[in-house]
């Protein structure tokens, strides 16, 4: 029993204790067979604690040193040391099939003042023939009649797109379709138009944006403006 609770005092305070000397220690008290009091004050005197087998100096423990403080830290690191996380859209950086959606806005010069025509676009593009190549595949935009006002009778045209998109420079050119469909008569603006779209892809943004051109075919009137879409879940 005295040298089961001499090994567990031991173990408590580890690597302090020097391998010889506790083994002859334990080998004196098989054969000398102390007192468990005088064994135990053998210890603490030769370890530095008190009564309670703790530390001397009212139970705290010593001040780890430096070598303690700093073990497994690699002191060479920069504790002030920032770094920058570019954040990216999910899919960012890519340049692949997917849905574009948005709107564009132009400009009809006429007397005395201009007319501004906006409508929605509508780009899905799918793989192409080649590596880099992606195609516009049943893609739309619509014509609003700019002197509308009523919502519920809204008369616009609205026609189909083809076109491609070059994934190596990030270019985009698509033009309307001859399945134009009237649904309404504007007496400003009416179809059937000749409409033309050139853009870039940001793929980072994930954003296909460019100018757009919507000519009469009867009349020649031509508005010209911007457009602008995102890639769409």
């Amino acid at each position: 029993m005295v040298i089961r609770q001499l090994l567990a005092r031991v173990r408590a305070v580890g690597r302090r204790i020097q391998g010889l000397w506790l083994l002859s220690l334990i080998a004196a008290v098989g054969a000398c067979g102390p007192t468990r009091t005088q064994v135990f004050v053998e210890v603490d005197e030769r370890l530095g604690l008190d009564d309670e087998g703790l530390p001397d100096g009212g139970g705290a423990p010593p001040d780890p040193g430096p070598d303690q403080v700093d073990a497994g830290r690699d002191l060479t690191l920069d504790p002030d040391a920032v770094f920058d996380w570019e954040q990216t859209l999910p899919g960012g950086g890519e340049c692949g099939p997917a849905r574009y959606f948005g709107s564009y806005e132009c400009e009809i010069a006429l007397e005395p003042e201009s007319l501004t025509i906006e409508g929605v676009i509508n780009l899905p593009l799918i793989a192409g023939t080649s590596e880099t190549g992606l195609l516009v595949s049943s893609g739309s935009i619509s014509v609003a009649d700019p002197l509308n006002t009523d919502p519920n009778t809204t008369v616009f045209w609205r026609t189909g797109l083809a076109g491609d998109l070059d994934c190596a420079t990030g270019t985009l050119g698509a033009v309307s379709t001859p399945d134009q469909q009237l649904l309404g008569l504007s007496p400003v603006f009416g179809g059937p138009f000749d409409i033309r779209l050139d853009g870039m892809l940001d793929p980072d943004t994930l954003e296909l944006s460019g100018d757009i051109e919507i000519r009469q075919q009867v009349g020649g009137q031509v508005c010209t403006g911007t457009w602008t879409t995102l890639r769409t879940p």
